[in-house]
């Protein structure tokens, strides 16, 4: 399979946030490309913590206030200076634009950049400017002296081994370990949300590792967690093949009695008769086949 060179790395991001945050999941509330204004202006991911009291203790959360702006820089993209103070951009409109004067406090906010290695130019930008820079947690990098608002970068791929896999295999050339952890820990969970989550991801990180998803697959345990995890869309993907098949199907019959000279209305009977069609749908089946005709 040729990897896809278009692909959309955001909807994986949000699910992999949002299931690694899954122990506070009556804490928090997701919006992804939350808009600040009128103006088609979003923000990649708006976290609010719905009671600012509470304490989200992993690595990444625990900057966390009411307010948390995020921004992804997907493996594709850069993660520039200009992108920095984009996100921080975001925060003001977000505090900006809210119903009342200081309705949102710039105490209750926070800003997480996500990007899946070391920004390693930004960072030497934003000590230059007079930032300080502080690696809070391994891979967690809090950033001060330039906004009165907490803010940290993240490095996905030197986060801790084994926390926030979720997100660490939304990568080309993902860890093959991380992927196998992923893949063994999903395969236990039986909630709607996680489960959606979890296709979510999968849809992202299949895509851009199929190779290693594919020799993952071959081997007898993790190919029936794989399945357990993808059951849904192979479900699906069987639906469509009969569907696909009984539509092939109908079209050749209907090419076949019409080479043989068979009427019109004699061809709709039958497919009536034996498809279990309507009048409407055998008329459509059989319109297509003469235009195909004609066509050729």
């Amino acid at each position: 399979m040729e990897e896809n060179s278009n692909i959309q790395w955001h909807p994986g991001f949000y699910a992999g946030m949002e299931f690694e945050f899954r122990q506070y999941r009556q804490m928090l509330q997701f919006t992804p490309e939350h808009t600040l204004a009128k103006e088609p202006v979003k923000m990649d991911l708006l976290i609010i913590k719905k009671n600012s009291k509470a304490i989200i203790n992993n690595a990444i959360g625990r900057i966390f206030r009411k307010h948390n702006i995020v921004e992804y820089k997907s493996p594709e993209d850069n993660l520039t200076i200009d992108d920095f103070y984009k996100t921080i951009g975001y925060a003001c409109f977000y505090k900006g634009y809210a119903e009342t004067v200081n309705q949102i406090d710039v105490l209750d906010m926070s800003i997480s950049i996500f990007r899946d290695k070391h920004p390693n130019k930004l960072m030497d930008q934003l000590r230059k400017l007079g930032a300080e820079l502080v690696e809070q947690y391994k891979g967690v990098y809090y950033v001060s002296g330039i906004v009165n608002i907490p803010t940290q970068i993240v490095a996905i791929d030197e986060l801790e081994d084994e926390t926030f896999v979720a997100l660490k295999v939304l990568n080309k050339n993902a860890d093959e370990a991380i992927v196998r952890k992923f893949i063994s820990d999903s395969a236990t969970i039986n909630n709607k949300a996680d489960q959606m989550n979890v296709d979510a991801i999968l849809q992202v990180s299949v895509s851009a590792n199929y190779e290693l998803y594919e020799k993952i697959r071959r081997e007898t345990t993790m190919c029936e967690a794989l399945k357990e995890l993808m059951k849904d869309d192979i479900e699906q993907s069987k639906e469509q093949g009969i569907e696909q098949g009984i539509e092939q199907g109908i079209l050749i019959f209907i090419e076949d009695k019409i080479e043989d000279g068979i009427a019109e209305e004699i061809i709709l009977a039958k497919l009536e008769k034996l498809y279990k069609l309507s009048k409407e749908k055998a008329k459509q089946y059989y319109d297509q086949c003469m235009n195909k005709a004609v066509t050729n």
